[in-house]
């Protein structure tokens, strides 16, 4: 998968440099262009293979090639977006006899291709650091009596190993706390890295204050980074780690499954007079899950991500973060 990625990431950097060299013509920026990015994969392919040691110094590298690629990417998508716009100006012109399309040349389109592309990767960091609450209210006649309210508090995605500092994770732990909640709940991608030192976000995650426990389920990353060291991880953290498992807390039923698991664990008997909790990192529904659940909580998606990966999601109608009633699906 990672020489696939860099094999494309390769073909969009060399598009890219060709289109600035037509802008502003080549010269050394250039080569330190093409020369970032075959130092960025080269130490990230090594960083992927385990060739070079998991410390902070590589994980931040590692972050650091993948933004890059991020960046790049999305100013491939501008600049052939322009490409796509003088194409219809071009026919427009043949049709009208004018000469619109002229007014787009190289320059323009790379100024404008970089402007735009450095304003979204800005928005983007704000989003990422402006951490907000969403309260969504699911009201059922299955809680236990005299239970007037249980209050659950999800994270997902929160990738801790990546290029995110712990202060990143004291914040939204300060969040999860002042919610005060009845459950803790983690839906996956927790981790994205080697956690075998990281004390320090460990203790963050214990602290949750939960009054009835804290419970996890592991997403793709937990298996990208290596399954066994991402459990002990989550286990250290004092987290109930539920791997196709079922568990009892504050009078419901809470299941949590992997994220490589396709149908409904046979041995899980599902209670249908309590309330059923689902856990499970990706938002779709198993067919064979239909009607063994109250609420499924998920993630996954993060909401679209980075641009333009929503606004296509959108145009095909795939929806990245909400509450879904038909099933009662909450995922964000």
């Amino acid at each position: 998968m990672i020489l696939y990625f860099t094999a494309f990431a390769a073909a969009f950097h060399i598009y890219v440099y060709w289109k600035l060299c037509s802008a502003f013509g080549s010269g050394r920026w250039s080569l330190f262009f093409l020369g970032t990015f075959a130092s960025l994969a080269v130490i990230s392919l090594a960083h992927y293979f385990e060739l070079i040691g998991n410390s902070r110094f590589f994980e931040i590298i590692f972050a650091l090639a993948i933004t890059e690629y991020v960046i790049v990417g999305m100013i491939c998508t501008v600049l052939v977006l322009t490409e796509v716009l003088k194409i219809i100006l071009c026919l427009w012109d043949k049709v009208k006899k004018t000469h619109t399309e002229a007014r787009i040349t190289p320059r323009r389109a790379a100024i404008f291709s970089l402007t735009f592309v450095a304003c979204v990767v800005v928005y983007g960091h704000y989003e990422a650091w402006n951490v907000r609450k969403i309260h969504v209210t699911v009201p059922s006649y299955k809680l236990p009596e005299n239970t007037e309210r249980l209050r659950v508090v999800q994270i997902s995605d929160v990738h801790i190993g990546g290029i995110y500092p712990a202060r990143h994770l004291e914040m939204v732990m300060a969040m999860v706390r002042a919610a005060e909640p009845d459950i803790f709940v983690i839906t996956g991608d927790l981790v994205d890295g080697d956690m075998t030192y990281r004390d320090r976000e460990a203790a963050l995650l214990a602290a949750h204050g939960a009054r009835y426990g804290a419970f996890a389920v592991v997403g793709n990353h937990e298996h990208h980074a290596g399954l066994d060291q991402a459990i002990d991880f989550i286990e250290r953290s004092g987290l109930t780690l539920l791997y196709d498992e079922m568990a009892e807390a504050a009078g419901i039923t809470i299941i949590g499954l992997d994220d490589l698991t396709t149908v409904w664990p046979f041995h899980l008997q599902v209670p249908r007079e309590r309330f059923v909790l689902l856990l499970q990192h990706r938002q779709n529904v198993m067919p064979t899950s239909v009607g063994r659940f109250d609420l499924q909580l998920s993630g996954h998606t993060h909401g679209g991500q980075i641009w333009p990966l929503g606004f296509f999601s959108q145009y095909f109608k795939i929806s990245l973060r909400g509450f879904q009633n038909t099933g009662r699906v909450l995922y964000m």
